[in-house]
């Protein structure tokens, strides 16, 4: 067994930056080949249990995709090098994964307006009194969709917002990105550990941007399981898409479900330097993240650099 935790494979060999948000030039197979030569210690004899987890790592969230967050390529670039740096160290890699249809309440063919018109994305904010004042009226589920944005009201969460159409099941939007799932199958032939993978947003009738909850507050079973069981963790590193959405509120939702347990979410690192925000919301986003140090003790980190 290597002892001094130094990988053969070059970074290179695996990771291209310049094939961010494209086709891999090197092939998952050729990818697993490089990790039979590696001669690491198994994930399953960690003592020390670290987990990553990784938010939304999708084509359509990288620059240039469906929905791009602009730094998107940086992150992802500097999410490979720490997964690099740190292959011995990392017990489990876990990935959240956006999955869509064109029919769900937050696409512009839900809606139209007084005249017919579908909804611009992003820049539509649709309310329960523009719904009732006859601004806008959906499509599809007319009593359930007003339902839901009281729902949103009443619980105080974000005003209904219409997205591009993003991560639509059977396109390439939806696959995680190519040089990532390079170093998380590396990951996987070396040390001998599966990536979990949480799908979610399935739901027509509700957004879901974090992992565990939909924005009405029902919880996804299927993923809960995973939310209880990262105790198991000595520390974790969080990452991905976009911060000011789907990061912000999947921390919200392992926090709040941890809340009484401080040691655990004090051992959250949320990895600053890998995760960007949608434009426009940069200071909600900073307030949000503070807030969450200053409750729960979570550590905000810079991956660059970093040795686990």
């Amino acid at each position: 067994m290597t002892t001094n935790n130094l990988i053969i494979t070059p970074f290179e060999r695996l990771f291209q930056v310049q094939e961010i948000g494209g086709k891999s030039s090197i092939t998952i197979n050729e990818v697993l080949a490089q990790a039979a030569e590696e001669q690491f210690t198994p994930a399953s004899e960690d003592i020390d249990r670290n987990l990553l987890l990784v938010i939304d790592q999708q084509n359509s969230f990288i620059e240039g995709g469906d929905l791009g967050v602009p730094g998107s390529v940086q992150d992802t670039a500097r999410i490979g090098k720490f997964m690099y740096q740190n292959l011995h160290k990392i017990t489990q890699i876990a990935l959240t994964k956006d999955v869509h249809t064109p029919l769900q309440i937050f696409h512009p063919c839900w809606w139209k307006d007084r005249d017919g018109q579908h909804p611009r994305p992003v820049e539509t904010v649709i309310t329960v009194e523009s719904v009732i004042s006859g601004e806008w009226t959906p499509v599809f589920s007319p009593e359930e969709s007003l339902a839901y944005l009281h729902e949103l009201k009443r619980g105080g969460k974000r005003e209904l917002r219409i997205w591009p159409y993003h991560c639509l099941e059977g396109t390439n939007g939806v696959e995680f990105e190519s040089q990532f799932m390079n170093l998380v199958y590396f990951h996987t032939g070396v040390r001998r550990s599966t990536p979990v993978i949480l799908a979610k947003g399935q739901d027509p009738l509700s957004e879901m941007y974090g992992a565990f909850y939909r924005e009405d507050g029902v919880a996804s079973e299927a993923n809960r399981a995973f939310l209880d069981g990262m105790l198991a963790y000595s520390n974790i590193y969080i990452a991905g898409q976009a911060l000011s959405h789907c990061v912000l509120d999947t921390l919200k939702h392992i926090l709040e479900h941890h809340a009484a347990n401080r040691t655990f979410t004090s051992s959250i690192h949320l990895l600053i330097d890998c995760s960007s925000p949608i434009p426009g919301t940069e200071q909600l986003t900073e307030a949000a993240i503070k807030e969450l140090v200053n409750q729960y003790g979570i550590q905000l980190v810079e991956a660059e650099g970093l040795n686990i």
